[in-house]
């Protein structure tokens, strides 16, 4: 109980606990779950209250601040682009060799 007094500094109320931000400002993340704005991608702009999120969406060329439910943003990872289609098989005899046949 004296540790609690303690770092109340002598005060009747202890001090908030610093959570840290689950982004960092102006992030990219993503939005799922259900509603209007699931699917889009935005940047992270700060917490607003308990479980909430404010991101801003570019909307029309504006940068518009709606908050979201923080169960809702994911983080974006970025993926390596895959190469699409079949690679071409090379040579053992290196890429520029031909073989000539005798007339």
């Amino acid at each position: 109980m004296e540790k609690l007094i303690e770092r109340c500094g002598g005060g009747d109320v202890l001090p908030a606990e610093i959570v840290p931000e689950p982004y960092t400002h102006g992030e990219s993340v993503h939005v799922g779950g259900t509603g209007l704005i699931s699917g889009h991608d935005a940047m992270f702009e700060s917490v607003t209250e308990e479980g909430k999120l404010r991101l801003m969406f570019d909307f029309m060329g504006r940068m518009v601040p709606i908050d979201v439910d923080q169960r809702d943003v994911f983080s974006i990872v970025k993926k390596r682009e895959r190469r699409r289609g079949r690679k071409r098989r090379r040579s053992r005899r290196g890429p520029h060799h031909h073989t000539l046949k005798a007339a």
